[in-house]
């Protein structure tokens, strides 16, 4: 995990699958199926690509809003599914992205439903050191930060600002690890 050689052209290449493929540049990469479902009910998405895994399809759609056009997908559950799924996209065209998904919390102030802006996250997980530096804590964009706080800040809706921890271990969460979060 601590080889750096992330400069590197992978063996196998997110275009060999993704060729051909026209998508809007802007994508939101949405983890709640219900959602995708509600947009697709509205009969406005376009399926502009299917990306595939083990466990089935995942359509990548194309959607207008305010005049502009977004893909929107599924990235799977997992960081492994999903930045595979992220690089494909990215191979389509795809070079603006926003994550919006659901997560446990440690803290007792954040419920069911509050949304959560994340600023920097424990790495405590092996997909991202195959595409950053090694290191215990990443720092989100600023910028990004920032616009996300605005446009939430302008649509009325509450939330907190704050750090994340990545695990693909949930049960593990240990109360000793949680300590040192």
């Amino acid at each position: 995990m601590t080889e750096n050689d992330l400069d590197e052209t992978g063996v196998i290449d997110p275009s060999m699958v993704a060729k051909g493929v026209d998508v809007p540049p802007k994508a939101v990469v949405c983890f709640f199926s219900e959602v995708i479902d509600s947009i697709c009910a509205k009969g406005d998405a376009r399926v502009v690509s299917i990306m595939r895994s083990e466990h089935g399809e995942h359509p990548v759609y194309e959607i207008e809003r305010n005049g502009e056009k977004l893909a929107v997908f599924h990235p799977g559950v997992g960081a492994p599914l999903a930045a595979l799924f992220l690089e494909e996209a990215i191979a389509m065209g795809c070079t603006q992205f926003v994550a919006v998904g659901g997560a446990g919390a440690l803290s007792d102030d954040l419920g069911m439903g509050h949304v959560m802006v994340v600023d920097s996250a424990v790495r405590d997980e092996g997909t991202s050191f195959h595409y950053l530096p090694p290191g215990r804590v990443v720092d989100a964009d600023p910028a990004g930060v920032a616009v996300l706080q605005s446009v939430l800040t302008d649509a009325g809706v509450d939330f907190v600002t704050g750090r994340s921890w990545t695990t693909d271990a949930l049960y593990r969460e240990t109360r000793a690890r949680v300590s040192r979060r």
